[in-house]
């Protein structure tokens, strides 16, 4: 045991000033004991160091938590005499490295608070520092990311801007990214230009931005940063195209194209169903009436003329605990007596009542057996009962299902064929379990019709990966659609051109464009490209665009939605940034608040 040492680690934890000299547990609460030992202290005001003691001070601060539990530091620390005559401050108060004044909290546990805030709502982030051993509730969560200082870059160069919709319809917001690393730098109130102009009037050495089309903001940078470069958004500049078109072939095109035998018709010819009748020479013999049929001694045979299925989940678990119930009647009458003694004890251990365990012991044999069949109860009067004696009857003589439909149906049945099929088939299976299943179903006269839906014809014609075999029968019948409407080889047409315009290298091509559609369908798309020309051309010829903006937007979103509750821009913009620059290597909270800064020693 030699080589074995204690280890003092109170000045890792506490600096070299504090001792730990005790610690207890109640409740589930942990409290250290913590002693300041003998030491200088400089005057807060005017900073002479002082070794004259006045008096101790007691407080207690929560720290972060030990195996889960509520750990508090209980502290004794002095209070000092200033010996400056001339200094107003009489007695103070030494300062703990590890918490500041008035606090109840230890900065690392300030840290470790904030920091488990950072992805989650405040109510959430209490909840679940409860279960890990920290009592806070979600208002002292947001006073301590309110003491969070968030520097803003006056050196940006490259950004990217886009809008964010705080209740979609009625509220947005602005915001700006740094196009180097992808981390926000602020959150505009609204997306009007004169927010945007007054944010860019300080960020003068902003050299290039990438956005979407909105006007606002093209007019805040022109006005701002007439000498920046600005890079519209490619993704922006399709959809823009692809929303006229689309709009253009919805009021074109038919909301669906029919075709049969390679041409277009106006109007598919009406199904009709075959109704799988016999012909009437096989039926002009057969003659049934619906009288009960009986036995020789002229007794009526009963039969299940009901329309279930006894091969269904449901009847099936009604057949099991049909037989339960029979093992525990078979249980009942071997092992009770018919005393009352035992009659209670038999209810109170099968939560029975006494009557029930009774009538239990008075069964018979065949009584229980009996309880293998289900019931049959009365039947609800419908339209087949006039028709139910005459199925059985066929169904005895061993007649086909497709005769007995026929035979009905020709002798004025005017129900819905569906539930004869249904009466004919169950009829059978409840009552002739052998019987050859010969179903008569009702089936659609097949057509060579082919039926195509616009809005899959204009999402394959808008679309860069064209499914091949998903959309086989439409690439087999697209000549001939083009052939009565041109409109569609004019759309993708349009659309292939400006998609390898705006993928390409070549600036210069667009003009080509913008000259050979100037006057077609899509004029309107034409003119909005002319007034914004120059950062559209920027985003065909530089490798920059907007898409990291929408990525982020996306993750704004997400932090939107967990914040749901904190109303005000200003917290908003807090959770956001702090969310994003968390995902920097370099991440350190205490950056953003010196004052939680630990120096123990």
């Amino acid at each position: 045991m030699n080589k074995y040492h204690s280890l003092n680690i109170n000045d890792f934890l506490l600096g070299r000033n504090y001792i730990i000299y005790d610690f207890k547990e109640l409740n589930r609460k942990l409290y250290i004991y913590i002693k300041s030992r003998s030491h200088g202290c400089a005057c807060p005001k005017c900073g002479t160091v002082s070794h004259t003691f006045s008096s101790t001070y007691h407080r207690i601060l929560q720290d972060t938590p030990i195996h889960n539990k509520q750990t508090y530091l209980d502290i004794d620390c002095y209070k000092y005499r200033c010996l400056n005559s001339n200094c107003p401050q009489n007695i103070f108060v030494e300062r703990l490295p590890f918490a500041g004044s008035y606090q109840v909290r230890t900065h690392v546990l300030n840290t470790f608070i904030v920091g488990c805030s950072i992805f989650l709502s405040n109510e959430s982030t209490s909840r679940i520092l409860k279960m890990l051993g920290v009592s806070v509730s979600n208002d002292s969560i947001q006073r301590l990311c309110d003491q969070l200082k968030f520097s803003d870059d006056p050196n940006v160069k490259d950004i990217g801007i886009d809008d964010i919709a705080i209740k979609k319809g009625n509220n947005y917001a602005t915001a700006i990214y740094r196009m180097d690393n992808h981390q926000m730098i602020t959150l505009l109130e609204g997306r009007e230009a004169q927010s945007v102009k007054d944010w860019l009037n300080c960020h003068k050495k902003i050299r290039l931005v990438a956005r979407d089309r909105e006007g606002a903001y093209a007019a805040a940078v022109n006005q701002e940063l007439p000498q920046s470069v600005q890079v519209a958004d490619r993704f922006h500049l399709l959809q823009n195209l692809i929303s006229h078109l689309n709009d253009i072939l919805k009021s074109k095109l038919p909301p669906i194209v029919f075709i049969q035998h390679g041409k277009i018709i106006e109007k598919p010819p009406q199904r009709k169903r075959v109704q799988g009748l016999c012909s009437p020479e096989l039926l002009d013999h057969l003659y049934y009436d619906n009288t009960p049929l009986t036995d020789d001694k002229g007794n009526k045979i009963l039969f299940d003329n009901k329309r279930h299925d006894l091969n269904s989940k449901q009847y099936k678990d009604q057949a099991i605990r049909r037989r339960e119930k029979q093992k525990k009647i078979e249980y009942i009458q071997s092992n009770y007596k018919m005393t009352s003694k035992s009659i209670a004890k038999a209810a109170s251990d099968f939560d029975l009542n006494k009557v029930t365990v009774k009538k239990y012991m008075k069964m018979s044999v065949p009584e229980i057996q009996n309880l293998n069949t289900p019931q049959n109860y009365k039947k609800r009067k419908s339209f087949m009962n006039d028709y139910l004696n005459i199925i059985f009857k066929m169904m005895c003589d061993g007649l086909t299902n497709q005769v007995i439909y026929s035979y009905i149906v020709t002798h004025g049945y005017t129900g819905d064929k569906k539930q004869l099929h249904k009466y004919i088939r169950y009829i059978s299976e409840d009552n002739f379990p052998n019987r050859p299943s010969n179903r008569v179903n009702p089936s659609p006269k097949k057509t060579s019709i082919m039926l195509v839906k616009r809005h899959r014809l204009i999402k394959f014609l808008l679309s860069v990966n064209k499914d091949m075999n998903v959309n086989k029968d439409l690439i087999q019948n697209l000549s001939i659609m083009e052939q009565a409407y041109p409109i569609i080889k004019i759309a993708s047409s349009m659309f292939s051109e400006f998609r390898s315009i705006l993928m390409g290298r070549n600036p210069y091509k667009l003009d080509d464009f913008l000259k050979k559609y100037g006057n077609s369908i899509i004029s309107n798309f034409c003119n909005r490209i002319k007034k914004d020309i120059a950062p559209v051309k920027s985003a065909i010829s530089l490798n920059i665009s907007s898409g990291f903006v929408e990525g982020n937007n996306n993750k704004l979103k997400l932090i939107k939605r967990i914040v749901y509750g904190r109303s005000g821009i200003v917290n908003f913009r807090e959770k956001c940034l702090l969310a994003f620059a968390a995902s920097q290597d370099d991440f350190n909270l205490q950056k953003f608040n010196q004052n939680w800064i630990t120096n123990p020693v």
